[in-house]
């Protein structure tokens, strides 16, 4: 086959090609991100809000940061920070007062 009968052989059938790949689709798709519940009724300091303060206060990078549990289970804000001098620490924050522990 010739390129531009390929291609047109292409072109014709990408629709047909997109409505098969759509019968292999999952039906209630999870998101890519799970986000920690935010607002009032949490009563948590947002992540995001967290990662700018630690920055502020170190001077570093913030480089990976997620919501986790600690060993007595309560929940924590684990970040993963690029100081100035090329050392990677890190930072447990309480996400309810938003201070270091």
């Amino acid at each position: 086959m010739k390129p531009p009968v390929l291609l047109a052989a292409l072109l014709t059938l990408a629709p047909v090609l997109a409505q098969g790949a759509q019968a292999f689709a999952p039906r209630n798709p999870l998101p890519a991100v799970v986000a920690a519940p935010e607002g009032p009724q949490a009563g948590h300091v947002p992540l995001a809000m967290v990662m700018a303060q630690v920055e502020t206060s170190t001077g570093g990078k913030v480089v990976g940061a997620r919501q986790s549990v600690d060993r007595a289970g309560k929940p924590v804000y684990v970040l993963k920070v690029l100081m100035p001098d090329g050392v990677v620490r890190v930072i447990r924050v309480n996400p309810a007062t938003g201070l270091q522990q």
